[in-house]
């Protein structure tokens, strides 16, 4: 009875030195953790003071477009195309964003939301009168502009 004792004493013994082995390997490997990103954000912030972003700059990716189109005459049937980009080869407009028929109207309002590296959109108006036209948005996220 002795010996079993001794042999379950030694188990638990060895269970326990097992237990504090890991407990204590993994404290040490997150105390290098905490030092390695600590020594990165050191180095990375000196690297990120030399950065000097201009002021025009936004971080957004997308703006929401208010666009206000007017017709000096009203238009019997008129579809109205807008695209946000030109074929670098053909230069015609590609990347569809919104298309409108007016219906016996002299306007046309819609918000729309682009790219934030867009700065010029492409109309076309076909009806009564046939146009292709590039919209330039303003600072403050407009277009207005009148088809004479």
């Amino acid at each position: 009875m002795k010996q079993t004792k001794l042999v379950r004493l030694m188990g638990l013994i060895a269970v326990w030195t097992l237990l504090i082995l890991c407990s204590s390997c993994d404290m040490s490997s997150d105390e290098n953790k905490d030092q390695t990103v600590q020594e990165g954000s050191e180095e990375e912030a000196g690297l990120f003071s030399e950065l000097s972003i201009d002021g025009d700059f936004t971080f957004e990716t997308q703006r929401l477009v208010n666009i206000d189109i007017r017709f000096s005459q009203r238009q019997a049937l008129t579809s109205l195309s807008l695209y946000s980009e030109r074929d670098a080869n053909t230069g015609a407009p590609t990347k569809l964003l919104e298309q409108a028929e007016l219906h016996n109207a002299d306007r046309y309002r819609t918000s729309i939301t682009v790219p934030g590296y867009i700065q010029v959109l492409v109309a076309i108006i076909d009806g009564d009168i046939y146009v292709e036209q590039e919209l330039s948005i303003e600072k403050d996220n407009r277009i207005n502009f009148t088809f004479e």
